[in-house]
């Protein structure tokens, strides 16, 4: 791979072939994971299956990755894995991993073996999969220091947690005590949940409560973020209370709740549904507060592109989403047009 890229129209840059070293999850006033640079964490998604083609398992698309200013891929290891044995998929993990090394890049490794949100349809039966594969898993990428993990993606519905149980709350902190027990420096996304709701401060509480469940040791923050994804609820989060009616679209209760424990951003998107519409400054959002986001497309995807009836008019034609069909790569040149910064390192 070449060691040079074009910076914005800048002179041609060298860039670094070291290694990464951890990312680090910082203190307040806002607290979330960077890497051993000092950058948020910005990052695309792909998938992990049964093959072993094509995105994350191709050097392209974390050279491209890398060059449009990311440094980490979100690789999610899909349900379709669920008829392979844990060390069938963690040598096919092997070759994702060594892409992210070679291309300096952080990994975020993912167990995705459930549907989103139903974790909780067969707690003791997923537990069982999560710690047969954590427990393997774990303790083989412990020492990769370009490596970290998403604990889960989803787990219940919404990420409400009204509609959080308590047989949920506890098996999830179970999980991350054998992620722990295995892999006691890596940085682990706990809990990937779909929303945050209703409050900064009812999340807040919910968080603390997790340190006495599973084997009572305390989670340890300095080296956990809270996962989490921003759609409709966490555009609505408030600082406090039951209601989830903000309209800054949840600055102050992501402040807030970012101000206690670190926060990371594992999934967003604007264009997959019409309901999405008003999270197409979600990235926006992140960066002014300086918390890590990632965004819900590989580099170089540029199918399916979506459509939808703006004016809900069945009669009339769809509207092509905004930023299509490069949405990845579209977006963070409407960031840097915006004066963010984002380096190619």
């Amino acid at each position: 791979m070449s060691t040079n890229v074009a910076l914005l129209g800048s002179d041609t840059a060298p860039l670094s072939t070291t290694t990464r070293s951890r990312p680090v999850v910082t203190n307040g006033p806002i607290r979330t994971l960077r890497t051993d640079t000092g950058q948020i964490i910005r990052a695309a998604t792909g998938q992990i299956n049964t093959g072993t083609s094509g995105g994350v398992f191709s050097n392209t698309t974390w050279a491209n990755g890398r060059a449009l200013g990311l440094n980490t891929l979100r690789c999610g290891i899909q349900k379709s894995t669920n008829s392979m044995s844990v060390s069938a998929i963690l040598a096919n993990v092997d070759l994702v991993v060594e892409l992210a090394r070679v291309n300096r890049m952080y990994c975020m490794l993912g167990y995705f073996a459930a549907s989103p949100g139903a974790y909780d349809d067969d707690v003791a039966g997923n537990e069982a999969r999560w710690n047969a594969f954590w427990s393997v898993a774990a303790p083989r990428y412990k020492d990769n220091s370009w490596v970290f993990f998403e604990q889960v993606n989803e787990p219940w519905a919404f990420g409400q947690l009204a509609t959080l149980t308590a047989a949920t709350k506890a098996s999830l902190k179970r999980v991350y005590d054998t992620m722990r027990a295995g892999a006691p420096d890596t940085v682990i996304g706990l809990l990937g949940t779909a929303n945050l709701s209703p409050s900064a401060s009812q999340y807040a509480a919910m968080l603390a409560s997790l340190d006495s469940l599973g084997n009572g040791v305390p989670i340890d923050w300095s080296n956990t973020v809270l996962a989490h994804h921003y759609y409709n609820q966490t555009y609505q989060l408030t600082v406090t209370g039951n209601s989830n009616n903000a309209t800054d679209g949840g600055r102050a209760g992501l402040t807030a709740l970012a101000a206690d424990y670190p926060l990371l951003g594992t999934e967003t998107n604007w264009y997959v549904e019409q309901v999405r519409e008003p999270l197409i400054d979600a990235l926006d959002l992140y960066e002014d507060l300086g918390i890590g986001w990632t965004l819900l497309r590989t580099p170089g995807q540029t199918s399916p592109v979506y459509s939808h009836d703006y004016d809900d008019n069945p009669n009339t034609p769809d509207t092509p989403a905004a930023l299509g069909p490069a949405y990845l790569e579209n977006k963070v040149a409407q960031l840097r047009s915006r004066g963010y910064l984002i380096p190619v390192e």
